[in-house]
């Protein structure tokens, strides 16, 4: 999935991203979810819903990635409730996306996770990093990010180990 050249007012749920039907399979696409800024207001994943989250699993490059397309074009009010993102369908096994669960280059008012059941995220058996924020240039930024409520290396319970490969759960490189 694509969203880029001022998409907004996106709600992308219920989907599998990157696996087949079933969700325990690779179907090798590049990033799962791209976003590429100037975008505004968009949503993956619905916290009102039990079910409302996506799986985002298998894909040969990063789950989510998040990135500017320039100065001045940073992601804005990008939120990410109930998804599933490193795992398979059942929660628990693995079913790694290639690169990080979440790469975030730059944005402003980005929300992973909200703090309750339905909008926890699980980030969690990634070939590299959960969450990795890069400030891709010193002309982009990455303000107002909240990640709050979400299991980071492990399985939807909290209880079983599924960590991620690279040097582990929220990694910052670079923020302005």
């Amino acid at each position: 999935i694509i969203m880029q050249n001022n998409a907004s007012f996106v709600n992308v749920f219920n989907n599998n991203i990157g696996t087949n039907i079933s969700g325990n399979d690779s179907l090798s696409n590049g990033p799962g979810i791209a976003i590429q800024g100037p975008v505004n207001n968009i949503m993956i994943g619905n916290p009102g819903s039990p079910n409302g989250g996506n799986l985002i699993s298998g894909n040969r490059m990063a789950g989510v990635h998040v990135w500017p397309s320039g100065a001045g074009t940073e992601p804005q009010f990008v939120s990410f409730f109930g998804n599933n993102i490193g795992l398979q369908m059942d929660k628990t096994s693995p079913l790694p996306n290639q690169g990080s669960g979440m790469i975030i280059e730059a944005g402003r008012m980005i929300q992973i996770g909200d703090g309750t059941i339905n909008g926890r995220n699980v980030i969690s058996g990634n070939a590299v990093d959960g969450i990795a924020l890069n400030e891709s240039t010193g002309t982009v930024k990455i303000t107002g990010i909240t990640i709050v409520g979400n299991h980071i290396g492990t399985d939807w319970s909290g209880n079983i180990p599924v960590p991620n490969m690279g040097l582990g759960g929220i990694i910052i490189l670079s923020i302005g």
